[in-house]
């Protein structure tokens, strides 16, 4: 006969007929998690370096980090391709001893008719006008288009200088990731396109974040669980900091978990160097070439699409591929020969590499997302963490188990067997309930798959030297996801006779 539990009415009260006490029944796993972007702020911007803070709207992403910031930038980037997300930001200081990368766009003697009409350029694919009259002079025009590229906010600041024409461009961070800004001067429809004008590539950008700079940061996170980070590095140190954190967020002591996702702009052959010399699962880099776009708004459109369907368990969501969906905010090459080959991303997905693809219209979406882990400690090649989604349910499926585990087995006596069905008393037996009733639930919700196998191997035993702990062996098989649809077609002129009988 079972007998119930009482936390505030004493089995010994006499006094009064009706006693109760009103207490939670637990209910089922359910979280709202939060995407954390990583990156540089300006000056004007007021939120304190390396320390987290969440951005509620587009507006405060500005006045926090300033407009025009890396990091207002992918907040914005997130907003507009996940709005429901909860967003927060860690704004990083500048690298240390960094250099600004710079550029120019110079504006060619003005023939003898003069020009007039828009001066269009884009600057990390963000299109910026200005107008010139046929009264415009080499001084007044570059004057007018540097006005309009300071006013646009994008990546750069302009300025003219001594030489007439010149529009001298500088990157608004200082750091290596300058020099990987597009600009570029369309040709048609344009006072100063063709020989009009004459570009400067971005360069001299110089230094990444110091390891001492990214632990004062991640230690500002504590304990705060952020399931999925965007952030623009993809150096060495960069990396090793930010798995350093996961390592830990995955430990036994913090049981906080998460997962990085970065971009980077390089050749094929670069980006399979990358993707070949990382061997982890906490991260994803997603690889492209030619875009006008950074790859901070790649690592942001990305991480807020992942942080949305592969943190929902209902209905098999989190099971899901990303494949097809559109990355909003991000541009494709402009030279076609720059995009990936089929043959390009076979390699770059046995490197550790994402991929993506382009539409006829022009829309990037992404492909598949992996991470870059292949080999386990052993030596040995293991595939186990290939996809991004077997991250996001392994914490989906731990911090569930976890919860039904608080809620049936929080406060109990153990016992090698109930036999009186005691609710203040729990057994191996019952905790092995437990945990077969969750993980048909986790079936249910498309997250694992054959709970009647799962029900064999499962084991809870008493540990043998504290009497207080219980063993539990936990094998869960996830659902995968369909990547390959593998098709023999065999055309006919007729099928054989003996097919039809």
């Amino acid at each position: 006969m079972a007998t119930t539990t009482f936390d505030q009415i004493s089995s010994t009260t006499r006094s009064g007929l009706f006693h109760v006490e009103v207490r939670s029944g637990g209910t089922p796993y359910q979280d709202r998690p939060r995407t954390l972007y990583i990156a540089q702020k300006l000056a004007s911007g007021s939120a304190t370096l390396s320390v987290p803070v969440l951005v509620p709207s587009e507006i405060a992403a500005d006045a926090y980090f300033g407009a025009g910031s890396d990091l207002a930038r992918m907040c914005r980037t997130g907003m507009m391709n996940r709005p429901t997300n909860e967003f927060w930001a860690l704004p990083m200081p500048d690298p240390t001893g960094a250099d600004a990368a710079t550029g120019m766009i110079a504006i060619a003697a003005i023939p003898g008719g003069g020009i007039s009409g828009p001066m269009i350029v884009e600057i990390g694919g963000v299109q910026v006008v200005a107008a010139v009259t046929k009264a415009d002079t080499q001084i007044t025009a570059a004057t007018a288009l540097a006005a309009a590229i300071n006013a646009a906010l994008v990546e750069v600041s302009a300025a003219t200088n001594a030489n007439a024409g010149e529009v001298e461009l500088t990157a608004r961070h200082p750091g290596a990731l300058g020099n990987d800004i597009d600009i570029y001067v369309p040709a048609s429809g344009n006072a100063i396109g063709g020989t009009q004008s004459v570009v400067t590539a971005m360069s001299g950008g110089a230094a990444t974040p110091a390891l001492a700079q990214w632990t004062t940061a991640l230690a500002a996170l504590g304990d705060d669980e952020f399931d999925t980070w965007g952030q623009p590095w993809t150096d060495t140190v960069s990396l090793d900091a930010i798995k350093a954190e996961f390592d830990e967020r995955w430990h036994d002591n913090q049981q906080i978990y998460g997962h990085m996702i970065t971009a980077k702009k390089a050749t094929v052959g670069a980006l399979s160097s990358l993707g070949s010399a990382r061997n982890n699962s906490h991260e994803s880099i997603i690889g492209f070439d030619g875009s006008p776009t950074g790859c901070q708004i790649w690592a942001a459109a990305v991480a807020a699409i992942a942080g949305f369907h592969l943190t929902d368990a209902g209905n098999g969501e989190i099971s899901r591929p990303l494949r097809t969906l559109a990355l909003k905010g991000v541009k494709p090459a402009r030279d076609r020969l720059k995009l990936f080959t089929k043959s390009n991303k076979e390699t770059l997905l046995y490197d550790g590499i994402s991929t993506y693809d382009v539409m006829r219209d022009g829309t990037v979406q992404i492909d598949r997302v992996i991470t870059t882990y292949s080999q386990a400690p052993t030596g040995a090649i293991d595939w186990t963490w290939l996809n991004i989604n077997q991250v996001y349910q392994a914490m989906y499926v731990v911090r569930s188990i976890r919860n039904a585990v608080l809620t049936a087995h929080g406060r109990q006596g153990l016992a090698s067997t109930d036999r009186y069905d005691l609710e203040a008393i729990t057994s191996p037996a019952e905790a092995k309930a437990t945990l077969i009733a969750e993980y048909s639930r986790l079936e249910r919700a498309g997250v694992v798959e054959n709970s009647g196998l799962f029900a064999q191997l499962v084991q809870v035993d008493r540990n043998e030297t504290d009497a207080d702990m219980l063993d539990v062996y936990l094998p869960f098989d996830v659902v995968n996801q369909l990547h390959v649809f593998r098709t023999a077609a065999v055309l006919f002129r007729q099928f054989p006779q003996q097919a039809a009988a």
